[in-house]
């Protein structure tokens, strides 16, 4: 049963001050099970309506509110938090699948939003590289970018070994994320390392360089809570940067 507490998708958003530092990231309700049931069927219209509420309340976040409380009190005097620019994009974790097929059936519901083009322009679809790396099973991202260019990714991942054995709040922890726009390339690295050096439970989980698609970003874990952010700098378009990536 998917928690509507969002309310309607034309609801109020609250003002940046009332926005919660810890919002829940999962598509669904967390319950006491370690069972994550992956989204399907007759409720992926309901669960649409809650990203898309999810995703209008989180843009609002206080970036510097929500790192320093992530981070820890120590690392805000200790990092050039200046660099940071807003909120880049958005990761949440629909839950633990069974099948492929259940994955390809959550694309073909977003790649048919995508050609209604009413919401979203387009759709990506690709293997997590950190889940098998990090977590020892399978897993994908489905990058979606909005109208207003905003962009937003979700995450799911196999229902097996290790990963299974966790607590639900733990994966929703592990494989979603709110990602900050970084505005130099160069400061990327810096930044991250910075937080593993001053602050012993954080650490870099992933970094990319200049990938394919012209960004620059790295994955930071706080070993305590076990959620996780990322740091992007994202090449505009005119300097061959080509749009979000995972």
């Amino acid at each position: 049963m998917l928690n509507s507490t969002l309310g309607a998708d034309n609801g109020d958003i609250p003002c940046k001050s009332q926005c919660p530092l810890d919002t829940n990231l999962y598509i669904g309700t967390i319950g006491q099970s370690v069972e994550l049931p992956f989204l399907g069927g007759y409720i992926f219209e309901d669960a649409w309506l809650q990203i898309v509420n999810k995703m209008k309340l989180l843009k609002q976040t206080d970036v510097i509110g929500y790192l320093t409380e992530f981070c820890g009190n120590d690392a805000l005097p200790k990092c050039d938090f200046s660099v940071i620019n807003g909120i880049n994009h958005i990761a949440f974790y629909l839950g633990d699948y069974d099948t492929n097929e259940q994955v390809l059936q959550w694309y073909s519901f977003l790649q048919n939003k995508a050609k209604c083009g009413e919401e979203i322009t387009s759709v990506l679809m690709g293997p997590s590289y950190i889940s098998p790396k990090q977590y020892g099973t399978q897993g994908w991202w489905y990058s979606l970018v909005f109208k207003d260019d905003f962009v937003i990714e979700l995450f799911c991942c196999h229902r097996f070994g290790q990963w299974r054995d966790k607590s639900s709040k733990e994966r929703v922890d592990l494989m979603s994320h709110l990602a900050f726009e970084v505005t130099q390339m160069e400061a990327v690295k810096p930044l991250i390392e910075g937080l593993e050096r001053i602050e012993n439970h954080l650490q870099v989980i992933a970094y990319t360089e200049q990938d394919e698609m012209g960004h620059t970003y790295g994955h930071v874990r706080n070993n305590q809570s076990n959620r996780v952010i990322e740091l992007v700098h994202q090449l505009p378009i005119e300097d061959g940067g080509q749009g979000e990536t995972v």
